[in-house]
């Protein structure tokens, strides 16, 4: 997960499932202040919002196959869907503010997450065969 990886998203939310998984406390500071790049056009908002569809459905497949969280089954085989969908529905009502462009180009990318989640650790594979070499 992360930057440079095939699923470009969701190291954070990893991260913390770790955390809390471990037995750890989170603490919430609201007046944390984290500097991030938005997106300056709409096709790179479009770009992330699909990378972001792959890092939901991906993370949430791997929390289900890497520690048999059964929670994680059914985010990434289809509830992220169902939200994104009714996100679609609130938009089209004009109760939701992103655009129809961005709303499927996340429905995309969480289509794709399971995928690319495979890619991703066929290549981590593979690349522990070629270190043994």
């Amino acid at each position: 997960f992360g930057v440079g990886s095939r699923v470009g998203h969701s190291q954070s939310f990893e991260l913390c499932y770790k955390i809390f998984r471990a037995g750890y406390e989170a603490v919430y500071d609201s007046s944390a202040i984290v500097p991030h790049h938005h997106p300056e056009t709409m096709g790179a908002l479009r770009r992330r919002m699909f990378q972001y569809g792959i890092g939901d459905s991906a993370v949430h497949l791997h929390f289900f196959l890497t520690y048999g969280d059964i929670r994680g089954l059914p985010e990434a085989l289809g509830a992220r869907h169902l939200h994104l969908m009714r996100n679609m529905v609130r938009r089209l009502f004009r109760r939701y503010p992103m655009p129809v462009s961005t709303i499927l180009s996340s429905l995309a990318g969480a289509s794709l997450g399971p995928l690319y989640y495979a890619w991703a650790s066929f290549d981590t594979l593979a690349a522990r065969f070629r270190a043994k070499d």
